[in-house]
């Protein structure tokens, strides 16, 4: 009987050795992440800077695909839907992961339940920005001329619920005034130049270049502290908003299912991508405050922020389109 059952146990240990090495290591083909955004985004642009090294890890080709639509939802939820098998991650950031599911209700995924968070990358502050002709130097003068015309002033953002529209929405509430939203679907910067609009809580990738170049005026961030970028230019908080907290952050997930081993090997391999000073300092020229977290810390920062969107999505009555 002990002679059967060690037999029996040895064809096991056998057979999982066996299967094990049937399946072939990851990745054996190019790894796609959708980014679901307009191409050229802030995003984008941080992947792209980093992919090269993820591709030195993988020995594979990383193809970045842009699939925007619905803030950020229709990409995200392609990411949602496919294969488990690490051939296919999303880089998401604030909106469809923690805004939109409270914005539009019953959604095609959700978060939490057909998505794994593998690691934050990083965070994207906002920049109050005005046109040229907009006569203000500062969040009290924006202030008090949206008092003296309210609902003349308008803010522009990329979309319904995401940070750029979250962050004018707060101002409003905070300063009891009163400014038209106006969200698009592409670039906002050329009808800002032109003065179509009159402003906007612009990410700080792509708005940093105008502000450098003084086609645009910065007169806040949103962040707790001033910008190594932009050291001359207050927070919100020190305008007279305190509780003003709001930027665009992003990360890297996979669809539900995908094995743990290959969670932690991305996350790994990111983490030891940003650690290499040189690319940290590219992509933290452009405004971005890189921030690289564990799954569990992803994770948990999906849950607490779904509930602080869902608070302020309700205080400012946000309706989905």
């Amino acid at each position: 009987m002990l002679r059967r059952i060690s037999l029996v146990a040895a064809l096991w240990i056998l057979a999982a050795a066996a299967t094990a090495v049937a399946q072939p290591a990851w990745p054996d083909r190019p790894v796609r992440v959708v980014a679901p955004y307009p191409a050229g985004g802030s995003y984008e642009i941080v992947l792209r800077l980093m992919s090269p090294k993820l591709e030195a890890s993988w020995g594979k080709p990383v193809v970045i695909e842009s699939q925007p639509g619905a803030g950020g939802s229709v990409g995200t939820a392609r990411v949602a839907k496919s294969a488990p098998d690490g051939y296919t991650l999303g880089l998401p950031g604030d909106a469809p992961l923690v805004v939109n599911p409270t914005l539009h209700g019953s959604s095609a995924y959700d978060p939490l339940r057909d998505l794994v968070p593998i690691t934050r990358i990083g965070l994207t502050p906002n920049i109050l920005v005005v046109n040229n002709d907009l006569p203000v130097r500062n969040v009290q003068e924006l202030v008090a001329l949206a008092r003296a015309k309210p609902g003349d002033l308008t803010f522009a953002s990329q979309g319904i619920g995401t940070s750029q529209h979250l962050c004018g929405e707060m101002l409003k509430l905070m300063a009891k005034i009163d400014m038209l939203h106006v969200p698009y679907k592409e670039h906002v910067l050329p009808d800002l130049l032109a003065g179509r609009v009159n402003m906007q809580f612009g990410n700080v990738v792509l708005t940093l270049p105008q502000v450098r170049a003084g086609t645009l005026r910065a007169i806040a961030v949103t962040t707790p502290q001033r910008l190594p970028a932009l050291p001359e230019v207050p927070t919100m908080a020190e305008a007279g908003y305190p509780d003003f907290y709001a930027g665009s952050w992003f990360g890297l997930v996979a669809p539900a299912g995908t094995s743990q081993a290959i969670v932690r090997r991305v996350h790994e391999d990111v983490a030891r991508a940003l650690s290499d000073p040189e690319l940290r300092a590219k992509i933290e020229e452009r405004g971005v405050q890189l921030i690289v977290s564990t799954p569990e810390e992803f994770g948990a920062l999906i849950r607490t922020e779904t509930q602080r969107m869902a608070d302020l999505i309700r205080a400012a009555g946000i309706k989905a389109e």
